[in-house]
């Protein structure tokens, strides 16, 4: 895949704009280019670091900053790792559940997890399982996407689970399909 999110797209689909049409296309595009993955990061991780109350204006800024980042330094060859509507008025209970994006089937590093946005919701609740269904990882956040531990090693060559809570309303949860990824032995072929 030659070409890439432009820097407006990634800035809009951050701050939770555009169309369900322009959105499920910008998450089709992230969940297979790890570039476009690896500079949503590093835009997230600068905008994580702003005070409150400037994000709303810093995020097309750490966008175009993180572009021309990655286009002065190249990238580093690592993969790394956001829309249903509701209407809470008319079906509280019926909000869509998060999809998983990344990572998913076989992949060569995995040092976090990403899904799409579910609107208005108060938080998600990520869980990665081994391949026994035992939860070997848990954690809570507002973001879509989460770092793992540096603490948490993966086995190769057997599959990994994971799935996505959102929180719709207090005490009601809507959750993604369980999701699979697999980092092959090195030497096994591709």
């Amino acid at each position: 895949m030659t070409d890439h999110l432009e820097t407006a797209s990634l800035a809009r689909y951050l701050g939770g704009a555009g169309t369900p049409d322009e959105r499920a296309r910008w998450e089709a595009h992230l969940s297979e280019c790890a570039d476009c993955r690896e500079e949503m990061v590093e835009v997230r991780r600068i905008v994580a670091t702003a005070p409150t109350r400037r994000r709303a204006w810093l995020a097309p800024l750490a966008a175009a900053a993180a572009v021309l980042l990655v286009v002065w330094a190249g990238t580093s060859g690592r993969e790394r790792l956001g829309e249903g509507t509701r209407d809470p008025e008319t079906s509280p209970t019926l909000a869509l559940a998060p999809t998983p994006l990344a990572p998913l089937g076989r992949v060569s590093l995995v040092d976090g997890l990403m899904w799409s946005a579910v609107p208005g919701v108060a938080r998600y609740r990520v869980t990665l399982f081994t391949s026994e269904g035992q939860a070997a990882w848990q954690a809570t956040t507002t973001d879509t996407f989460v770092t793992l531990p540096d603490t948490l090693h993966l086995a190769l060559a057997i599959p990994h689970y994971w799935q996505v809570k959102a929180e719709t309303g207090f005490g009601r949860w809507v959750e993604s399909e369980l999701a699979a990824f697999t980092i092959p032995r090195p030497d096994a072929p591709r």
